[in-house]
């Protein structure tokens, strides 16, 4: 046997060959069922890491969707209404003043447009179509305080228009509100401020009420001046549908007041002053010096050199005795007390009516006189932005004389006069009696049927138009009875003639209703492109229809608004600023071109007493006249 001979099987070695190979098989298993336990918790974790990465990146992206989302949705706007409003009824207009917070409540990155708003007001347990009106958005502007006369008045900053709404970015700026041919009444208002956007037809609408008591109804046409109600007046009692409303008064107050009574004790006396004793021109119609009693009602009568009623009265002034009487009339109702007043230049009598709301917005207002003086009466009227009948009962003449121009004065008994753009100087013998109506300058083209540019140049006899219509409305009004029944015969008359004469195209009345909206601050191309005419077509048809052409209308109404400011106390540069001329030079030059006086020599001859009744405007609550001495 060799020496590499292998052992049998059945030897001793050959069995430690197998054990040791069998360990080294048990092993090796081992190892790979360790390494293959290792591998699987690795797999697993590597998975695991996989799904939690991808959840967590799906996450992220559901968030950043959101968030895309959100910042990219639309604007959700939203409407806060302010604790206090101001409330105003000025020449044949009602005015609202309010600083509604406009914002975007949710977060984004989103604008909106804002397009318009519109304030509704539904008088409660009214049906008839006057006992509701919108308000337009016409101007936002600012109150400005004169330390000097301790009063505030309000400027206009620019007019209506859309603006941008984002998240850090609210409307907050103070807005008015104008409805022509309205005046309020006692009552309450279910009111709603619909606010129009671009990126939606439907719009957004804030609900809220207010409340008005019938003294201050009479102090807000009557006065003339901003009167300020609230909606959270501590202590309010009454009706729970009641108590958020806005009013002049909390019911249930200390002095024992409530929704029925007159009392209002917070008057303005002045534009925006809310003080009792406050007095000035824009007070109201009465004589400088008066001041305004803190409750509404009836007038307080001065006559001769004593006072014929104890105290303030409800509604009336009180001032110290003076040479002449006088009266504070309502423009909301016919003031119809036909009995005559005296002063040491003689008696005389006045009355004041709205028309019927069918002739409003184009029949502005009437007013019944009847003078009995011993001596002549000499009056500079100012050009206004009306036409003007009047119609005298008594064969009294007036001699009229256009300032300015080389013409000879004419002398009628019964007047009609256009939109003129120069002033005229009024002589009478001191005797005078009739009705004087005033209208929109359409509304005169309407109802007599004549080209308004035929009056622009003077006055004319209204006796020598065709037809004799106005001669037998004439001699009607002088057989009525009293007052009312003559106004009330105008209302008739007046409807008729509107239904039978010739409309004005609705592109003029538009245009006049913005012109006179801005008080003639927009540009001719702008209105003419508003109204979807050109400008000469737009000049062509104000001239038949308004009596001037646009740029001359709105010379007139911008000085109008001057007028009014500047005896309201403000400054004149203020007056230049806000009402759209170039500087205070400009304005004085139009002023004095427009009116036939200087500022100074209009503010001294308003403040001066000549004597006679009180300074009685043809427009309520505008500036349009002076009584002259002599």
């Amino acid at each position: 046997m060799s020496d590499e001979e292998v052992p049998e099987s059945g030897s001793p070695d050959s069995g430690a060959i197998s054990e040791s190979h069998a360990d080294g098989m048990e092993k090796s298993a081992a190892s790979k069922t360790e390494e293959d336990r290792k591998g699987g918790k690795r797999k697993y974790l590597d998975t695991s890491s996989k799904w939690v990465s991808l959840v967590a990146a799906i996450s992220a992206l559901i968030l950043s969707l959101y968030n895309f989302v959100g910042l990219h949705s639309s604007p959700d706007v939203s409407v806060t209404m302010p604790n206090m409003i101001r409330l105003l009824s000025l020449a044949n207009q009602a005015v609202i003043i309010a600083q509604p917070v406009i914002s975007v409540s949710n977060e984004t990155e989103n604008t909106e447009t804002v397009t318009g708003l519109v304030l509704h007001l539904r008088r409660e347990g009214s049906t008839a179509p006057q006992g509701q009106v919108d308000f337009l958005w016409y101007a936002d502007g600012h109150w400005q305080s004169d330390v000097a006369t301790q009063k505030s008045f309000w400027v206009e900053d620019e007019d209506a228009g859309a603006f941008l709404l984002a998240k850090d970015k609210p409307w907050t700026k103070i807005m008015s509100f104008r409805a022509d041919g309205w005046s309020f009444l006692p009552g309450r208002y279910d009111a709603t401020l619909t606010v129009n956007r671009a990126t939606t037809s439907v719009p957004l609408e804030v609900r809220w009420c207010l409340l008005l008591t019938s003294g201050g109804a009479d102090q807000i046409n009557v006065q003339h001046a901003y009167f300020p109600i609230r909606k959270d007046w501590p202590g309010s009692s009454g009706p729970k549908d009641q108590q958020s409303c806005y009013r002049g008064e909390p019911t249930g107050a200390s002095r024992g007041t409530s929704l029925g009574a007159a009392a209002q004790s917070g008057a303005p006396t002045a534009a925006g002053s809310s003080r009792p004793g406050a007095t000035g021109a824009a007070a109201g119609p009465g004589p400088p010096g008066s001041r305004w009693c803190p409750r509404g009602g009836v007038t307080v009568v001065w006559h001769g050199s004593r006072r014929r009623s104890a105290g303030c009265r409800p509604g009336g002034r009180h001032r110290e005795p003076s040479r002449c009487g006088w009266r504070v009339h309502r423009v909301t109702a016919t003031d119809t007390d036909p009995r005559p007043r005296a002063c040491p230049l003689g008696t005389w009598e006045t009355a004041f009516a709205l028309p019927h709301p069918r002739l409003r917005p184009g029949v502005i207002g009437y007013r019944g006189l009847r003078l009995a003086f011993d001596r002549p009466r000499r009056r500079l009227e100012a050009p206004v932005g009306a036409a003007t009948l009047l119609l005298a009962f008594e064969d009294h003449p007036i001699t009229l004389t256009r300032l300015g121009r080389q013409r000879p004065p004419v002398t009628l008994v019964s007047v009609l006069s256009g939109l003129s753009t120069g002033p005229m100087l009024a002589v009478h013998g001191g005797r005078l009696c009739g009705v004087e109506v005033n209208f929109a300058p359409w509304m005169a083209f309407t109802l007599l049927g004549l080209d308004q540019h035929e009056l622009a140049g003077g006055p004319v006899d209204p006796f020598a138009l065709p037809g004799d219509r106005i001669r037998a409305l004439t001699d009607a009004l002088a057989e009525a009875p009293d007052w009312e029944a003559r106004f009330e015969l105008l209302d008739s008359t007046l409807q008729r003639w509107a239904r039978r004469g010739p409309s004005p195209a609705p592109q003029t009345v538009r245009a006049w209703a913005e012109l006179t909206r801005t008080a003639g601050t927009v540009p001719v191309p702008r209105l003419a492109d508003e109204v979807g005419w050109s400008v000469r077509k737009l000049e062509n048809c104000f001239r038949e229809q308004i009596g001037q052409r646009p740029k001359a209308a709105a010379r007139v109404l911008r000085i109008q608004r001057a007028r009014r400011l500047l005896v309201s106390g403000e400054r004149a540069s203020v007056v230049a600023a806000s009402c759209g001329f170039y500087d205070q030079a400009h304005l004085c030059g139009e002023f004095k071109a427009m009116t036939g006086c200087t500022v100074r020599t209009f503010m001294a001859e308003r403040a001066r007493d000549h004597g006679g009744p009180p300074m009685v405007d043809r427009l309520p609550g505008e500036v349009t006249s002076l009584v002259l001495a002599g």
